[in-house]
C-alpha cells in the first residue's frame, strides 16, 4: 500500500463521508462502502474505490 493510499485509509477510516481525492488518478473522490461478514461480527472492511480508474483498496476494521 501506497503512503497515498495509507492517508487515504486514515482519514476515511475515521470519517467515511469525507471527500478524498483517488490517490492513483486523483481524477476523482473514492467512494466509500462497509462490509460486514455477519450482522454481529466485530470486525468489518471499508472498501475504497475510484470510480474513474477503478483502482482500489480495502481495509479491515473494528467495530466502534
Amino acid at each position: 500500500m501506497t503512503r497515498a493510499w495509507i492517508e487515504a485509509a486514515i482519514v476515511l477510516g475515521n470519517d467515511p463521508t469525507a471527500k478524498v481525492r483517488c490517490p492513483v488518478c486523483a481524477d476523482a473522490e473514492l467512494a466509500v462502502s462497509d462490509v460486514y461478514p455477519t450482522p454481529e461480527a466485530p470486525v468489518f472492511e471499508r472498501y475504497m474505490q475510484c470510480p474513474t480508474c477503478k483502482a482500489r483498496n480495502v481495509m479491515r476494521m473494528n467495530r466502534r
